[in-house]
């Protein structure tokens, strides 16, 4: 299976999941590369989910969060597009190794930035891990990506601690936000 869009060449399958296959391409109308997520259709709540995602980060303007380019449905599909940024994630940037402390210290100072002015329009990121960071090796750019579990916390609180909508990555959840220390979740 391919990206399901015309109008994109050079279309290259990046990673899969049980929920998205995420291709990188280039758009023939302006030659510019995007990323797109492919999402299958079906019974669940993906399809609200990725129109959050898109509406969050349309509204979202903030420099260093990747930005969307459009949202189509084709047939029993949704197709996310977005600005593919240059860089890799920052798992692979490390290459499992530790960073020298300057340019951890660097990365740590930009992506903390980000976050503050992401957090200061009153959204929760819920998915800060490696694969979500975006590094540009020659700039030493940093960027993140995947807002896709994220949360405004005035419309959202009341779901932030129900089991069935808990997400991300374990290993990078806040404690806060397993909802086993009673505690709120914030822009902390």
């Amino acid at each position: 299976m391919g990206l399901p869009l015309s109008g994109f060449r050079d279309a290259r399958l990046l990673r899969r999941s049980s929920q998205a296959r995420v291709y990188q391409a280039v758009r023939l109308a302006d030659g510019r590369r995007v990323i797109a997520k492919v999402f299958e259709l079906g019974p669940g709540e993906i399809e609200a989910r990725v129109e959050h995602e898109f509406g969050l980060l349309e509204s979202l303007e903030v420099d260093g969060v990747v930005r969307p380019l459009g949202l189509q449905r084709v047939g029993d599909q949704l197709v996310l597009l977005l600005e593919a940024v240059p860089g890799v994630d920052l798992a692979s940037y490390s290459d499992g190794r530790p960073l020298e402390l300057d340019r951890f210290v660097d990365l740590a100072v930009q992506l903390a930035d980000i976050l503050a002015r992401v957090h200061a329009r009153r959204i929760v990121h819920r998915d800060i891990k490696p694969t979500n960071i975006l590094i540009d090796p020659g700039s030493g750019r940093v960027s993140l990506a995947d807002f896709g579990i994220s949360v405004l916390l005035e419309s959202e609180r009341r779901h932030i601690y129900d089991r069935a909508v808990l997400a991300g990555t374990l290993p990078y959840l806040s404690p806060e936000q397993s909802g086993r220390t009673g505690r709120a979740v914030d822009y902390r």
